[in-house]
């Protein structure tokens, strides 16, 4: 605390290791298997800070560094298709290297009324979408932007989420095909496909107007 408490910060440091994970294999079928077989560590910094230089305005932001991967993690069914199955070294599914956010807030008098600008920004690195690493979620930038003033109990907000449209897919992982395995084991088929991406789309530029009554 700083500054006669104005200014606040909070940082950490951070080291895991997680033993006997569970992670994913695939039978001589097809059938996924969960096997506590992986070894993973995880280490990082993290800090946040917030900032009132006067009683309109008000700072807050936070950055992040993670760097988590695979000690340990044989997936033999990449070796049966030509790859390396010793995934050691690769990258945590769902775990970003960066995150950042800043949000800024200024408040202000209208007559008998308050009013509010705030704008916020959140930045997400890209990240592994699947054990091998070889299909990521892009990086994503989102940037927010909201206004509204109030009197006692009534309030009207004007505001815009997803000002730039960043159409970064928000997640995506992959899904067995029970289907084409089947189809495979009864002969059937000649191959199989033992997994299919699903892509969450990105929530798009919106906006629009509110209204509230507090009773």
């Amino acid at each position: 605390s700083l500054l006669d408490g104005r200014l606040l910060l909070e940082t950490d440091a951070y080291a895991i290791r997680w033993d006997d994970q569970i992670v994913r294999s695939i039978g001589q079928l097809g059938a996924v298997l969960n096997v506590n077989a992986g070894r993973t560590s995880s280490h990082g910094v993290e800090g946040s800070f917030e900032f009132r230089p006067t009683t309109a305005w008000t700072l807050r932001g936070g950055a992040s560094w993670n760097r988590s991967e695979y000690d340990a993690y044989m997936f033999p069914l990449i070796g049966a298709i030509g790859g390396n199955p010793d995934l050691s070294g690769k990258p945590l599914q769902y775990s970003p290297k960066w995150t950042a956010n800043l949000a800024a807030m200024r408040t202000f008098a209208i007559g008998e009324w308050t009013g509010y600008v705030r704008g916020d920004a959140q930045y997400r690195d890209r990240m592994a979408a699947v054990q091998t690493a070889t299909a990521t979620v892009p990086a994503s930038t989102r940037v927010n932007l909201h206004t509204g003033v109030r009197r006692g109990p009534f309030e009207v907000t004007v505001w815009v989420d997803n000002v730039f449209d960043d159409d970064a897919a928000s997640a995506a992982l992959f899904l067995t095909d029970p289907a084409t395995v089947f189809e495979f084991a009864t002969g059937q088929r000649p191959g199989r496909q033992l997994f299919q991406p699903l892509v969450s789309a990105p929530v798009p530029r919106t906006f629009g107007v509110g209204l509230r009554y507090s009773f």
